[in-house]
């Protein structure tokens, strides 16, 4: 039984829509042996002799649609019997003895009948014990088979969960994935949603940040570099004297001035040293009649104090001798000061006056550094804070360039998705598309040759035997193709076996290789004292060699390509002079075909006579 009994059975039956129909739709429902019992029943038993025609079907439900009703269970039964005793009282002698004659070659039918169906019982009979015989030794075979089934089905269980669990896993994350990207409209619009990405922050009050403290910096800048340079310097106080210029910052800095600086520092070093020693007199004078002054107020203060306390003499003589007193002693000081602002003073003033240099320059050196000192730490804090800005705006960039990598990371990795799941569905089309080939579906009877329409095995069979399509044999038995699969399976075993082999050849080799390297390198590097690495291994002598050999290969070099170009000219000569092109060749014919020059030679000989004749 198959498919296509069960089809034409239907088509019998005037089944709607049957032509249409595939037989192989319905071959699956044979495989089962709970069904196929009574789908062999089926086939056999029902025709169109046991099945109402759509006349009588008609006219049974008008009978019903009928007041009259419907005979059933005895009634109908009496009925019958009424009908046919009234039929056979109505029959004459000659109805009766056509009828007998027609009953008795029903007889003799029914009894061919009988006996052809004893003889195919007996044949059946055979035929099914040869089944069971078979059957019966297939029992094992069959089992094995059932096993193997059951174990593949339920490996094949177990993959497409792990691939049912893959996809699930897969298809979590890019949603995941997904759900980052694709946010909802509504939380878009909202401000006070968090940006998912750094790239959906607004920077507009960064920008206004970095904007004021770029203003801000430069008013530092400003104040500290130019305003506050005049406060430093101390040019709001008169008293003090300069040797630099507090609106030029190049006289600012200890190192690096120009020349003419320098000219106008020392000519002002001068003129101090000029003016000093008339200052120092004059400060001198200036001190001296201070103190006079001073002494002569103290001096008169105390003889106030002495009239008014009576303690002052009264008697001239007294008086005239303390006025003397004090007259010898005012001479003697004036003698004492005189000498000392004609000698001393302009003495200690000549020998002050190389040590007032020095403390004049030493200050303004002081000042310098000052100075440069008050410049390098503004310029620290300014170097800080631009350090600062630069970091933040690197770092914002750093930000952005990871988060835009990992972006295109995500791209790549979701179209490697994309196309990998695209090339396994063609991939599965593709064996879906093959498996619903009818050649290759199982056959309930075991052949011994391929059958021709049976592609896929065909080009198994020419792949496992190597036969060429062009090659036509008259069958292709599945026996050649287990040989041929059998010879590939030692084909295999002995590729197996020598790449074993060369892989441990080679591994012998580089083992071999690796204890004599060690052995060099022990023998090369033995016994080194070495502070700064490992001794040179080219000898002076064999890299003087070498060195020589160097220049040797470049003065070669050279030479060949002078050696080129003196050919290329003498090419180049050859083909423009026709004479001379003749004359290289004769002179290669006389080295190597001298057969050749004597053919030539009296080629030439013939036309000259040739011409002289003429």
């Amino acid at each position: 039984m198959s498919g296509r009994q069960f089809l034409e059975t239907l088509k019998q039956l005037d089944y709607p829509n049957a032509d249409s129909l595939d037989p192989q739709m319905f071959n699956w429902m044979f495989e089962n042996e709970t069904v196929s019992a009574f789908l062999q029943w089926f086939c056999a038993s029902v025709s169109s002799s046991n099945v109402l025609l759509p006349v009588e079907l008609q006219q049974f439900a008008e009978l019903e649609r009928s007041n009259e009703g419907v005979l059933e269970g005895n009634v109908l039964e009496d009925a019958l019997k009424t009908f046919s005793t009234s039929t056979k009282n109505k029959e004459t002698v000659e109805s009766l003895r056509e009828r007998v004659s027609i009953l008795h070659e029903d007889l003799d039918e029914d009894k061919r009948k009988k006996q052809q169906l004893v003889h195919r019982r007996d044949r059946l009979n055979a035929h099914l014990t040869g089944l069971g015989h078979r059957l019966s030794q297939l029992t094992v075979l069959e089992s094995q088979a059932k096993r193997d089934c059951q174990k593949a089905m339920e490996q094949l269980d177990t993959d497409n969960n792990e691939v049912n669990e893959s996809l699930d896993g897969l298809v979590r994350s890019v949603m995941k994935i997904h759900s980052l990207y694709d946010l909802p409209v509504e939380s878009r619009q909202e401000a006070s949603h968090p940006a998912t990405f750094l790239s959906h922050v607004k920077l507009g009050d960064y920008h206004d940040m970095e904007d004021k403290f770029s203003h801000e910096l430069k008013l530092f800048t400003k104040k500290r570099f130019f305003d506050g340079v005049a406060e430093m310097a101390g040019q709001n106080e008169g008293t003090k004297y300069e040797l630099l210029e507090v609106s030029n910052p190049e006289c600012l800095m200890v190192r690096g001035e120009k020349q003419d600086i320098i000219v106008q520092d020392s000519q002002e070093l001068a003129r101090l040293k000029a003016v000093y020693p008339i200052s120092q007199s004059q400060l001198i004078e200036a001190s001296a009649s201070e103190k006079q002054m001073s002494a002569t107020v103290s001096h008169t203060q105390k003889i106030i104090q002495r009239l008014q306390s009576g303690e002052f003499p009264v008697d001239l003589n007294k008086l005239r001798d303390s006025l003397q007193e004090s007259h010898m002693s005012l001479n003697a000081v004036r003698r004492d000061l005189t000498q000392l602002q004609q000698t001393d003073i302009p003495a200690l003033i000549s020998r002050s006056a190389d040590l007032q240099g020095t403390n004049i320059i030493t200050g303004d050196y002081k000042l310098k550094l000052a100075r440069q000192g008050y410049f390098t730490s503004n310029q620290d804090q300014l170097i800080d804070q631009l350090v600062v800005q630069r970091a933040r705006n690197e770092f914002l960039t750093m930000a952005y360039e990871i988060e835009s990598r990992n972006h295109r990371d995500i791209h790549r990795l979701l179209t490697a998705v994309r196309r990998t799941l695209e090339q396994n569905l063609t991939d599965w089309r593709e064996r879906q598309k093959a498996m619903e080939d009818p050649c290759i579906t199982p056959a309930r009877h075991q052949r011994g040759t391929i059958d021709s329409r049976d592609k896929a095995t065909t080009r198994l069979h020419q792949m496992l035997t190597g036969c060429e399509s062009g090659e036509q044999q008259l069958f292709l038995t599945k026996a050649g193709m287990v040989d041929g699969a059998q010879q590939l399976q030692h084909k295999h075993t002995a590729a197996d076996s020598a790449l074993a082999a060369a892989i441990d050849k080679h591994q012998h080799k580089t083992r071999l290789l690796e204890g004599e390297m060690r052995v060099c390198v022990d023998q090369l590097y033995h016994g080194s004292s070495t502070t700064s690495g490992e001794p040179t291994v080219t000898p002076p002598l064999l890299q003087e060699t070498l060195t020589n050999l160097d220049t040797m290969l470049v003065k070669l070099e050279a030479s060949i390509i002078d050696v080129i170009k003196d050919h290329d000219t003498k090419k180049k000569l050859l083909k423009s002079n026709l004479l001379q092109a003749k004359e290289r060749d004769l002179f290669t014919y006389f080295f190597s075909r001298p057969g050749q020059l004597r053919e030539t030679f009296e080629s030439i000989k013939e036309r000259l006579q040739a011409q002289t004749v003429h």
